[in-house]
């Protein structure tokens, strides 16, 4: 129970991994429109989909389980995140070691990204790739639809995120809120302009 409550306080600090806490007592459900089935958290390794019409099992994907951890560290990986779904067709799982990336149609694992769990929820671009926040939230990294780094993009003086980050549409840009600003980074990693959260522009890169 002692985990279940720091994995949860540390998500919410991290900002937005907008979940339930995982644990026995709180199975996750997830829903996009997009798909006729729902995700559930069958436990802290299995995700299930399961079709919205008859409740059939579709398909279930269950990582490896991983050596017990050294003393102090969490003790297993689970989903901290709701799951992305990429223009693909990809699904991106969010756990609290890394990235793992399964196809929505059946569940196959395609690739999987080791992160530090000091990381914010994954949010898909609009060319199948994904944003995610690094480096205890002073940086954004963009991952190709294979799972390469394309590039990064050091936020400086502007702080460490607080939210998890938001891709428009169809520009492309990111949006990343820190203490104070608001950042527009481009898909290709340049600043395109930095406001305060009055929402006054202030600088541009």
């Amino acid at each position: 129970m002692r985990w279940s409550i720091l994995l949860l306080a540390v998500a919410s600090l991290m900002g937005g991994c907008h979940s339930n806490p995982p644990g026995p007592a709180n199975r996750n459900v997830w829903y996009d429109a997009r798909w006729p089935y729902v995700l559930v958290q069958a436990d802290l390794y299995d995700i299930v989909a399961y079709d919205t019409g008859a409740g059939a099992e579709r398909w279930r994907y269950r990582r490896e389980q991983p050596p017990p951890p050294p003393f102090g560290e969490f003790p297993v990986p689970t989903v901290l995140c709701r799951p992305e779904w990429t223009s693909s067709h990809n699904i991106v799982l969010r756990y609290s070691d890394g990235i793992h990336v399964v196809t929505a149609e059946t569940g196959e694992l395609l690739w999987t990204k080791d992160l530090e769990f000091q990381g914010s929820c994954p949010t898909a671009t609009l060319d199948s790739g994904i944003v995610v926040i690094l480096d205890n939230g002073r940086r954004l990294q963009k991952l190709g639809g294979d799972g390469r780094a394309l590039w990064h993009h050091d936020f400086g003086e502007a702080g460490f995120s607080v939210a998890q980050p938001v891709v428009l549409e169809p520009s492309g840009d990111t949006l990343v809120r820190t203490v104070k600003f608001l950042l527009n980074i481009s898909p290709d990693g340049h600043r395109n302009w930095v406001a305060e959260t009055t929402g006054q522009p202030v600088s541009s890169e």
